[in-house]
């Protein structure tokens, strides 16, 4: 189940990553980060780091 949810999260901090390079707007490119973050947060929870 664990497995399952970092793939989820990895693959949503990937894409938000990538919006925010992407991105045209910068509020939408800040919000964007934002999200990266905490997924990446999300992950080191997961590894119990």
């Amino acid at each position: 189940m664990s497995t399952i949810v970092f793939f989820i999260f990895a693959i949503l901090s990937i894409a938000a990553a990538w919006s925010v390079v992407t991105s045209k707007n910068i509020v939408h490119s800040a919000l964007y980060l934002a999200l990266s973050f905490s997924g990446v947060a999300v992950l080191y929870i997961l590894m119990n780091a």
